[in-house]
């Protein structure tokens, strides 16, 4: 996240965007601050489109200039939407497939997989908060056969119909994944369609990216292909066997409703990393704090290589379910 954030920061001085004050980003944010920033630009953004058409209602006010405050207006408008293209840039050259280290991935979730007796992701739900492929690759690369609602991909730009309604009822046939936040790459056109676009860089000509951009309070309300995928996640949570958060900090109003809304969240274990013991306790008090101790934590790192010392706690409940000692 905190790479992102820089990106879109260099991106607006490189384009000459004088939006510092208007997006509130900067350099070095952590990825918390970076996500408040940019919901409250998100929603600023949205609220000042809302007022267009009060603007020429100015020149009824005595003393206000119409013509001045509607060029006002305008040029402000304008810098919303070349913030929000630049933002939509660089979340395609962040999050394009081309940029994936899907090697280092494979052999972290095939490690992960075999603990949890599930070598090639049968009876396996995936589900991302990101907009990349990463996830999906690697399983592809161990055998899955995974279901994104995309269909086959096709290289060279070509733009394919995308279709998230019923990615559960392949289960067991394939393993579905779920973008809970969207994908790079899935763009809504002119006609409301939402098509796959193979393309490494973002053109406004391509439609609107299909993404739900970071944002603490965010909501898929009134996204048909978000909304589908949001539904099927909380069926698949709440009727699972198990449940393994693994990387996320938690800092998601939907996610954490659908987490506190279990029907039995001794089936829940979170994931959790920081660089020192203090940093860790904070976290684990923050997620206690927010889900009670019904769930089962675990500090550990995810990455290429699991150390076993580390995930021996974890390990344990992937295979039967035994919760971590007590400190």
């Amino acid at each position: 996240m905190a790479q992102w954030s820089d990106l879109i920061v260099k991106k607006l001085f490189d384009s000459g965007v004088d939006a510092h004050d208007l997006s509130g980003l900067k350099p070095g944010m952590t990825g918390q601050d970076f996500e408040a920033a940019l919901g409250l630009f998100l929603r600023r953004s949205e609220a000042f489109e809302q007022i267009r058409d009060l603007i020429p209602l100015t020149s009824r006010v005595p003393g206000v200039s119409g013509p001045q405050t509607q060029t006002w207006y305008d040029n402000v408008a304008s810098t919303f939407e070349r913030v929000t293209e630049i933002i939509h840039s660089s979340l395609m050259e962040e999050f394009h497939y081309n940029r994936l280290a899907v090697s280092d991935a494979k052999e972290a979730y095939g490690r992960l997989l075999q603990m949890a007796g599930l070598p090639r992701g049968q009876r396996l739900v995936y589900a991302t908060t990101n907009y990349d492929a990463l996830g999906e690759l690697a399983l592809l690369e161990l055998g899955a056969r995974v279901d994104t609602g995309e269909p086959s991909r096709l290289y060279g730009g070509n733009a394919m119909g995308l279709d998230v309604a019923g990615l559960l009822e392949g289960m067991g046939r394939s393993t579905p994944v779920l973008h809970l936040h969207g994908k790079a790459g899935w763009y809504r056109n002119k006609n409301g369609l939402v098509e796959v676009r193979d393309v490494q860089q973002h053109h406004p000509s391509n439609g609107t990216p299909v993404v739900m951009l970071p944002d603490p309070a965010k909501s898929y309300s009134g996204n048909d292909v978000l909304a589908l995928l949001w539904a099927q996640f909380e069926e698949a949570v709440n009727n699972a066997q198990k449940v393994l958060v693994l990387g996320h900090s938690l800092h998601d109003d939907q996610l954490m409703r659908v987490l506190k809304g279990m029907p039995d969240r001794k089936k829940l274990a979170i994931t959790f990393w920081a660089a020192t013991e203090s940093e860790a306790a904070v976290q684990l008090a923050w997620l206690q704090d927010q889900l009670t101790r019904d769930p089962s934590y675990f500090a550990v790192r995810f990455a290429a290589k699991l150390d076993p010392l580390e995930w021996q706690h974890l390990e344990a409940w992937l295979s039967s379910g035994q919760r971590p000692p007590t400190k």
